[in-house]
């Protein structure tokens, strides 16, 4: 029996009238679906890009006050006669005191011009850090030096915070910088102190240096090894005016970066503020700073 197709699909009137109204639904119905998603979309990225500020304004002040309060440390000490004296036996019951006050620090040391320690709080031979960053930075005129390194006392990572010694010409009433006081505070202390909070179920802020080292992560593993987060795509897409600031705080749990510059002062001023939920594989080539 031979079948004719075309009569086959042809359209009764029925079939038509049931195509235009489905037509006639459908089309209003996938816009105001289109339009809904959309607004839902932009509603729930609106509300937790909000909280995402509000938790990294949070978390920044947190280490803007730690940090704010290690360099009065740093400041008040330097002030004194015994430190501007640069004698290695007045200085150093400063520098042990020092340590223990505040026990996050294992070591607070000076040097002076040339990098060569005058005074160490835990009495070991002098050792040379004309090669380190903060020392370098100091001794070029800025109020304070940072730097995350592998430490040369107990080589593991460290954050150093630095801050001038300093002397007043009695003629020109120009200050003269001396040497320089620092204070060396474990990774693994700053990382306890900083990436306790959590952000939704998963979340979890960690704390960069700027040059993408690790100063904080709740992965013991990465703040063990100072380990370099430099090409992580929230590291290297921060909005440029956060490429000069000197710190970069970053909660884990979303991909595109929130920015705050670091003030002049020195503090950490909310910064770099970028999340991922996906925990990245970092270069593990930390070179020894």
């Amino acid at each position: 029996m031979t079948v004719n197709i075309a009569s086959f699909l042809r359209f009764g009137i029925f079939q038509k009238m049931l195509l235009a109204m489905l037509l006639v639904a459908l089309v209003p119905l996938s816009i105001i679906w289109y339009i809904d998603y959309r607004s839902t979309i932009t509603q729930t990225t609106a509300t937790v890009d909000q909280q995402l500020t509000g938790i990294s304004d949070k978390l920044t002040a947190q280490v803007n006050d730690w940090v704010g309060m290690n360099l009065k440390v740093l400041n008040q000490n330097a002030a004194l006669a015994d430190m501007k004296s640069m004698d290695a036996k007045r200085q150093n019951p400063i520098l042990r005191t020092m340590t223990g006050e505040y026990q996050w620090s294992f070591l607070a040391h000076s040097m002076g011009p040339d990098g060569m320690n005058v005074g160490r709080s835990d009495d070991k031979a002098p050792i040379d850090y004309s090669d380190r960053a903060y020392f370098k930075k100091v001794m070029e005129g800025s109020a304070m030096g940072q730097q995350v390194v592998i430490s040369k006392t107990n080589n593991k990572p460290a954050l150093l915070l630095s801050a001038p010694i300093s002397t007043t010409d009695a003629a020109s009433g120009m200050k003269k910088v001396i040497g320089v006081l620092a204070m060396g505070m474990s990774i693994t202390d700053i990382s306890e102190r900083i990436t306790n909070p959590h952000i939704g179920t998963s979340g979890f802020a960690f704390l960069l240096d700027e040059n993408g080292k690790v100063v904080a992560h709740q992965k013991q593993e990465y703040a063990d090894t100072s380990a370099d987060f430099s090409k992580h795509p929230a590291f290297t897409g921060r909005p440029a005016e956060a490429r000069n600031s000197s710190s970069t705080t970053m909660p884990a749990g979303r991909s595109s970066p929130l920015s705050r510059s670091r003030s002049p002062a020195g503090r950490w001023s909310p910064s770099r503020i970028m999340t991922r939920r996906m925990h990245p594989s970092p270069n593990r080539n930390c070179a020894r700073c």
